[in-house]
């Protein structure tokens, strides 16, 4: 594996863990892959929103999912869409100032051709399915306004803390009790609910 791979990949789970958790989610598990240097999975629970994450993050396959949803669901479903959609977006931009450093601002075009990418425009299409009142430029205003916020030290000092646990750990994973520990250590604490 290659050692710059491995820390890109960190970098880019831990902005997916960290914004995540922030929206709150509960981290179950991050996960570098052996095979491929640059490639990991977060794993979330969603809590009270599994059935609707399940089938918002299914459109893309199968949307009778979404559709089948009780009405109050999919009255909650683009408050979700925001938070999965920024949670995605999260480990592109922590990658990004990894790469670029802390004078990165977010001017870079969203990754299509990744597996965030792919659900990022797939989101976005049924957010604006559900919201005609949508900005035409919602995505790119999310990255920018993401930038800035994992640009501070409250959310890079988290970011890092869990990229370098995950590629200092032996197998190139932490579980959700390793991850809650830094999040504690660091007292970083999920979005007020309001």
């Amino acid at each position: 594996m290659s050692a710059s791979l491995i820390e890109i990949a960190a970098y880019h789970e831990a902005g997916h863990a960290v914004v995540g958790f922030y929206f709150g989610f509960t981290v179950m598990e991050i996960i570098l892959s052996p095979s491929d240097p640059g490639a990991g999975i977060t794993v979330f629970n969603y809590g009270s929103e599994t059935l609707l994450m399940t089938a918002i993050l299914s459109v893309g396959v199968d949307p009778s999912i979404f559709n089948s949803l009780p009405t109050i669901e999919k009255h909650n479903a683009p408050q979700a869409i925001i938070k999965m959609t920024h949670t995605l977006l999260g480990g592109s931009i922590s990658e990004a100032i990894l790469k670029y450093g802390s004078g990165f601002i977010g001017g870079m075009e969203i990754p299509v051709n990744d597996s965030d990418g792919e659900r990022i425009e797939i989101l976005d299409a049924l957010h604006r399915h559900i919201d005609k009142s949508l900005p035409a430029k919602y995505v790119q205003e999310s990255l920018l306004g993401l930038t800035e916020i994992l640009r501070t030290c409250t959310f890079w000092n988290v970011i890092e803390a869990v990229a370098t646990a995950l590629v200092n750990s032996n197998d190139k994973k932490l579980t959700g009790n390793e991850i809650a520990e830094i999040f504690a250590h660091l007292k970083f604490k999920k979005l007020p609910v309001s």
